[in-house]
């Protein structure tokens, strides 16, 4: 009898061990997945943190381009309008010098029309 509960006890301790082995076993592989996110995560972060700095450099030289095309299309208004003040100025001396505004000149172009 003795013997056979010795023997049933170490049957159950060879049982137990199996399961802490077991459990020791699935706590492994849980600390490499574990690690494979932890490093899955890090490589993000660090795509991540690039990206972020590329986009910051790539909107500084956004900046810069829509100031210098602001510029330029401000550069073009004023030559423009200095363009069409110049054009205003020849126009109204010729006109002045014409005699009046070229009204009489105006009706002798015309030629009358005959009805049909």
């Amino acid at each position: 009898a003795f013997i056979e509960e010795r023997e049933e006890g170490i049957k159950e301790l060879e049982s137990q061990m199996l399961e802490v082995n077991d459990i020791f076993k699935d706590l492994g592989n849980l600390v490499v997945e574990q690690g494979e996110m932890l490093d899955s995560i890090e490589y993000n972060m660090t795509a991540t943190s690039t990206h972020v700095d590329n986009g910051r450099e790539q909107l500084g030289k956004a900046s810069r381009y829509q100031k210098k095309a602001r510029n330029k299309m401000m550069c073009l208004l004023v030559i423009v309008v200095v363009v069409a003040a110049v054009l205003t100025i020849i126009l109204v001396t010729s006109l002045k010098k014409s005699g009046g505004g070229g009204g009489g000149s105006a009706t002798t172009t015309l030629a009358p029309t005959t009805a049909p």
